[in-house]
């Protein structure tokens, strides 16, 4: 497909790439494919300078791509090279530069008798200078005399 201005019937001027549809028996012309229409719009600044803008053919649809009957079209032109920069770029806006490629390494192997003094450090840390570490409490291995079960309240009766 090629980029193309088109003049239709009412006086609209589109801008796409435009594929012709023919008929496969008489190969006549019936239509034109439209891929990523956009309208041409004209604005002129208070110095006289004409700006050119693009927007949407058909706001309220996910298309992109539309076919157009032959006979709604005028004209078919060549559009200005810096208005072809200017879809093109509405188009196909530059890509994103791409994240560097993240590299997967092999950590380096551990010697077990560091390891094994990391997780002691781990469990038992150090004393600090001047901190004196809290004496742990006593641990009782007999049962509870405590009658009461788990899930019910004393408080209640049934």
């Amino acid at each position: 497909m090629t980029v193309k201005v088109l003049v239709t019937q009412i006086g609209q001027q589109l801008i796409a790439s435009v594929q012709q549809v023919e008929n496969t028996e008489s190969k006549e012309i019936v239509g034109y494919l439209l891929s990523e229409p956009r309208t041409v719009n004209y604005n002129q600044d208070d110095n006289g300078n004409l700006g050119v803008n693009f927007g949407s053919y058909c706001p309220v649809s996910v298309d992109t791509e539309f076919s157009m009957r032959a006979e709604h079209v005028v004209a078919i032109l060549e559009p200005r090279p810096d208005v072809l920069e200017g879809y093109n770029a509405a188009v196909a806006p530059p890509a994103a530069p791409e994240a560097p490629e993240t590299v997967v390494t092999e950590a380096p192997p551990v010697d077990p008798t560091e390891a094994e003094a990391f997780a002691q450090e781990a469990v038992e840390p150090k004393a600090q200078e001047g901190i004196t570490p809290a004496p742990t409490a006593p641990v009782n291995d007999e049962p509870s005399t405590d009658s009461t079960e788990v899930g019910t309240n004393p408080g209640l009766t049934e």
